[in-house]
């Protein structure tokens, strides 16, 4: 049986997608260090992603939210945004975005409990972005959309390569922040 695309680009970014991961959990967000290290590079990859998804209102609203929720916690932990990161040069595939976004937003769950356990009541306060639920039945959605998409179109094509191109973005600026929020794990692309 044939894959369909939603597992086809799970396959083509599994290594993009471990490569993120890995940087961002090297991240403690138990410590306010490693948390405001986390969301400023949240911060500034979604901002990113915000000025790329003009043309998709569902998207804007939700990384709006989410930005305005890591400023919140930022100005907690008595910081602001300061992570430099990659422009996107061109318009990127809301698919391939909402793949990201949805996806980071069930990730940051998995980080949440580890945030959660902190001892730190500085970093406990700084909670607006852990505290924000995935949207109900979102990410079963996005997946379906992707399993709709014809493996040899031109559409699929398009939407890997943003893939690719929204994780590198999200590495190349935790890469960056590495020197400026405490002492992470980075693996080098």
């Amino acid at each position: 049986m044939a894959l369909d695309f939603r597992h086809i680009l799970k396959d083509k970014t599994q290594l993009d997608h471990t490569r993120v991961d890995t940087a961002l959990s090297g991240f403690d967000v138990a410590t306010q260090a490693g948390l405001t290290g986390f969301l400023d590079i949240h911060h500034a990859c979604f901002s990113q992603m915000r000025i790329a998804s003009d043309n998709d209102a569902e998207l804007q609203a939700g990384l709006t939210d989410m930005i305005d929720r890591i400023d919140a916690d930022l100005r907690r932990l008595g910081a602001r945004p300061s992570c430099a990161t990659i422009g996107l040069d061109a318009a990127v595939d809301p698919l391939a975005m909402a793949y990201l976004v949805e996806g980071s937003r069930l990730g940051s769950k998995v980080l949440g409990r580890r945030w959660a356990s902190s001892d730190d009541p500085n970093v406990l306060a700084a909670d607006a972005y852990f505290s924000l639920e995935p949207v109900k039945g979102r990410w079963r959605e996005v997946c379906d959309l992707l399993a709709a998409v014809p493996p040899d179109s031109t559409r699929a094509a398009t939407i890997s390569r943003d893939t690719a191109t929204l994780f590198r973005l999200f590495l190349q600026t935790a890469q960056g922040a590495a020197s400026d929020h405490a002492t992470p794990k980075v693996l080098a692309s």
